[in-house]
């Protein structure tokens, strides 16, 4: 038996990469499939715009025969788009006018990443009719690969919507069965119970640790009704509230108030008898409240 040179086998490999007519579901393959170049001449693009849905079967089905006995090399490749799946995509080649109902067909040349020039193949054609798209689609490349002719439209493009990334959740959940299965392939009987009990251990931790905050947070709210059921205190500092004093002059306080009174401070007296005195003490008082708070006077009376 005649062995395959690795090197030919790389070869067919890297020329059966994709599909008579793949899908463009990424920006990635758009890459590989179309890529940008300075020159039209150098790679066109044949674009089926259509729906997913089994009516417009027909129409990739043309395509794709065209495709399979078209023999342009690497100047043209075919593919076709779900306008529903790549809506802004599709939108910018319309240039803002309504997704088709009936599948259409674009030429596209790639002048860098975010411009296209493009020309559409006449509307109202039957691309289900394998004659129709030979009869319009062979001249249309033949003319854009020989002549100089400038295409008639000009988009800009953003990426294509990536339509095979997971979401998060299905990225979790496939790491998780892949990791499943290598633990299975790999581990056997004498390895599982360990691997059991470290992973039992490590949720009883878990579920102690769970148990004890929430043991706590019970707590909390107790201590925190039982402050909140008690009287509450007034927080606010009481404020000191000088008082004055009228003193009566007497043996014991001549000398508090007059022989020893401290230089610099006045002792204010007041002469009363017994039938006045209760009628200006009061209003004394009333008259010197204002200087209570002056350190170097005293009031007295006799």
């Amino acid at each position: 038996m005649i062995n395959i040179p690795v090197q030919t086998l790389q070869d067919v490999i890297n020329s059966n990469k994709y599909l008579l007519l793949p899908r463009l579901s990424s920006q990635d393959l758009l890459d590989a499939l179309c890529p940008a170049s300075a020159s039209p001449r150098k790679r066109l693009c044949v674009l089926l715009v259509s729906q997913n849905t089994p009516h417009h079967e027909p129409h990739r089905q043309s395509l794709r025969r065209f495709a399979q006995e078209a023999n342009y090399a690497d100047k043209v490749c075919f593919m076709y788009i779900f306008q529903e799946r790549q809506v802004e995509f599709v939108h910018a080649l319309l240039s803002g006018e309504s997704s088709p109902l009936e599948p259409l067909v674009a030429i596209l040349w790639r002048r860098d990443q975010k411009h296209i020039k493009y020309e559409w193949l006449p509307e109202g054609q039957d691309w289900a009719s394998y004659n129709t798209t030979k009869q319009h689609l062979e001249p249309a490349i033949e003319r854009l690969l020989r002549a100089a002719q400038a295409m008639p439209h000009e988009a800009v493009i953003g990426e294509l919507i990536d339509e095979q990334a997971q979401g998060l959740i299905s990225k979790v959940i496939t790491r998780l069965m892949v990791t499943y299965d290598v633990l299975r392939d790999n581990l056997d009987k004498e390895h599982v119970l360990p691997v059991v009990s470290v992973i039992a251990t490590i949720v009883v931790i878990l579920a102690a640790g769970y148990l004890m905050a929430y043991l706590m947070k019970l707590e909390e709210t107790r201590v925190q009704e039982e402050y909140a059921s008690k009287p509450q205190r007034s927080s606010k500092p009481q404020v000191y509230q000088p008082s004055l004093r009228l003193h009566e002059l007497r043996a014991e306080t001549y000398n508090g108030l007059v022989r020893l009174l401290r230089p610099g401070c006045r002792t204010i007296l007041l002469l009363v008898d017994t039938q006045s005195r209760a009628t200006l003490l009061p209003t004394f008082h009333k008259t010197v409240w204002p200087y209570r708070k002056n350190k170097t006077l005293l009031f007295a009376h006799l």
